[in-house]
């Protein structure tokens, strides 16, 4: 039985929405992009001040829109690493959808971190999810074939 797949997109840069279309032109899947009723500022800085405020007070933001996930069985989940941890955008989306059963892929950028703490956050947020590491892509990379190999490596059409 084939797997009905949601790429779930969360960028502030673009890197983790670039990872979304690759992953989507490899796999067919559909793609929502998860957005904010107040974005986070476009100035790496100030966005870097407003993540770390909103993960050490553990706030959520206010997402204009939750996808219906009844339909999919695998969730493919492109964010980046924020103070190594999911960002708080990605866990509010989280704590208010379904998991129990499905599968989750996280496809991680950062500018050097490593997956694993997010994988440890991920695995509070969806206790009764399939949680199935794919590539932790670092944002050097980007605009080279290490992305779009590390991609084509790990999904197939």
């Amino acid at each position: 039985m084939a797997q009905h797949t949601l790429i779930i997109c969360y960028s502030l840069t673009g890197h983790a929405r670039e990872a979304a279309e690759r992953i989507a032109a490899r796999t067919g899947a559909d793609v929502f992009d998860l957005q904010l009723h107040s974005p986070y500022p476009q100035t790496y800085l100030l966005a870097v001040l407003r993540a770390g405020a909103s993960f050490f007070s553990h706030s959520r933001p206010e997402l204009i829109r939750i996808p219906d996930v009844s339909a999919y069985d695998r969730i493919i989940l492109c964010y980046p690493l924020w103070w190594w941890h999911l960002p708080a955008p990605v866990i509010a989306l989280l704590e208010r959808i379904p998991t129990a059963g499905k599968t989750i892929v996280p496809v991680c950028t950062s500018g050097g971190g490593k997956i694993g703490v997010s994988l440890r956050d991920l695995q509070q947020v969806a206790p009764r999810a399939h949680i199935a590491p794919a590539p932790n892509l670092q944002d050097r990379d980007f605009g080279t074939a290490a992305v779009t190999d590390a991609i084509d490596a790990y999904f197939t059409k």
